[in-house]
């Protein structure tokens, strides 16, 4: 499966994308608000098999897309499902080396479009640290809206505690954007 945008292609992620994956998932300037923290080569190594493993199924759990730009894997967008396929919480992330030139928004977009026009979800969900404004921007720009501001979001290896914020975009606004 592939998803060509203007400037990039989204396809499967996949075990041969360990080293750009690794490049990016150390970087604490890239986990700063991420709830998993750096990762190590060997879970960068386990999180593609088990991916790789989802990509199989006939009807995955989980969508996670490697993000390329001129063939580079720079970044990748996630959407999570729930048990009846009606709801997606997703995700993205960027190598710092390629943030403030719209790419992880023209990838959210289509992974966007492709969850309500393909998957036909009702509903897509985000999280994220209220200090991560950034992401915040992504979130509008999908045409998502804050319906919760109250969580509180602990980092499991600091300790950290910060505000959690959800945005969703329901069917029914989605449809009004197109």
């Amino acid at each position: 499966m592939k998803i060509q945008t203007r400037r990039l292609v989204l396809r499967p992620l996949c075990v041969k994308d360990a080293e750009t994956v690794f490049a990016y998932s150390s970087l604490s300037e890239n986990t700063r608000y991420v709830m998993w923290g750096s990762k190590t080569k060997a879970d960068v190594m386990s999180f593609l098999e088990g991916i790789e493993k989802e990509w199989q199924k006939a009807e995955p759990d989980y969508y996670e897309f490697a993000v390329v730009l001129d063939g580079l894997q720079i970044g990748s967008v996630s959407a999570y499902l729930n048990e009846t396929r009606t709801e997606a919480e997703v995700g993205w992330i960027l190598h710092k080396d390629y943030w403030g030139k719209g790419y992880i928004i023209e990838a959210a977009l289509a992974l966007r479009d492709f969850l309500f026009n393909q998957i036909k979800i009702e509903r897509m969900i985000a999280h994220c640290d209220e200090r991560n404004v950034p992401s915040f921007n992504v979130m509008k720009k999908l045409g998502m809206k804050i319906v919760f501001t109250g969580g509180e979001r602990i980092y499991p290896l600091t300790g950290e505690k910060s505000t959690e914020l959800m945005c969703e975009l329901k069917r029914e606004d989605f449809n009004a954007l197109c």
